[in-house]
């Protein structure tokens, strides 16, 4: 077994004082009020550091580590992971693992069936999904419900599954985004943790368009005054239809267009997106994009949240 487990991932600084916003990987995020001191790998190199202060923001750790108290010194340990020594946790109730450890277990099914090693475990929020590779590198994916994992040998190294109809999940049948955007580079956040790793293991697939390279002009201009009259700058229509058909398999797409005047975001609305296969969202920008176009390729307008951001 591994002598240190992961915790968390540093994904941001906070303050000018050198605290870090932390994405923890436990159930129980009270968890880091308990400690004292933790590793962080970086380079895989683990380093020892005392903590000062820990303090919750949402669902995230803000920490305060002895020794980083410049916004500086945060930013070197941006995408670090937290981990602790096992000897220092608490003993896990009957039934409960750490990822670490069920990670290399073989794979059987119920009748006694290899299907591979276990490569991954990614979290979807409703549920878990195992990864699992055969003999030609084939992944087979999983969802970690008790109808499906029926039994976990530590021991023994293994682990019984039973199958049910569509359990493994095909990569064809992997949710696919297409995002119609100006400023690709402001999408770099879906590196780091879960998505991150969902897109490293190929569990979820993004692509990023920039519209701007549709433009005709040589300028690489894309916006213009809106068709029917009125004040401020629209994207123009021929660039994000131009940007919209390079997707492939686009007809099968739901091309949803975030708006501030379209339904606000919530967990329902979520979930609902959540069944879809491919998903085409198209940011805006300026006071928005031509109507015509917004005709022609959207089928939903969704908006989230009442405020403003801005692009400096």
């Amino acid at each position: 077994m591994d002598k240190y487990l992961e915790i968390g991932q540093i994904v941001n600084t906070f303050g000018i004082k050198g605290m870090v916003k932390v994405k923890p990987f436990s159930d129980d995020i009270r968890r880091f009020d308990k400690l004292k001191n933790v590793y962080i790998k970086k380079n895989s190199i683990e380093e020892k550091y005392i903590i000062e202060e820990v303090k919750y923001h949402k669902q995230m750790v803000l920490i305060k580590f002895k020794g980083i108290d410049k916004i500086e010194e945060a930013e070197l340990l941006k995408n670090s992971y937290i981990l602790i020594n096992r000897e220092d946790e608490e003993p896990l109730e009957e039934g409960v693992y750490y990822i670490v450890d069920l990670l290399g277990l073989d794979v059987y099914t119920d009748e006694n069936i290899l299907l591979g090693n276990l490569e991954d475990i990614y979290n979807t929020g409703s549920n878990d999904i195992y990864v699992v590779k055969d003999e030609n590198g084939k992944q087979i994916l999983l969802p970690g419900i008790p109808d499906v994992i029926k039994e976990v040998d530590i021991e023994n190294k293994k682990i019984i599954v039973h199958l049910l109809k569509r359990t493994n999940l095909n990569m064809e049948d992997i949710m696919k985004f297409d995002v119609l955007t100006l400023f690709p580079e402001m999408f770099d956040i879906l590196k780091s943790s879960v998505i991150g790793k969902a897109l490293e293991k190929e569990l979820i697939k993004v692509n990023l368009i920039n519209i701007r390279d549709f433009s005709k002009d040589k300028h690489k201009k894309v916006d213009d005054t809106p068709y029917g009259g009125g004040a401020g700058m629209v994207i123009r229509p021929d660039v994000v239809y131009d940007a919209y058909r390079s997707i492939e398999n686009r007809e099968n797409a739901k091309v949803i267009y975030m708006s501030p005047q379209g339904k606000k975001l919530d967990q329902n609305k979520v979930e609902a997106l959540s069944k879809e296969k491919h998903l085409v969202i198209l940011c805006g920008h300026y006071e928005g994009i031509d109507q015509r176009v917004l005709n022609k390729i959207v089928d939903e307008e969704i908006s989230i949240g009442d405020y403003v951001l801005t692009r400096w």
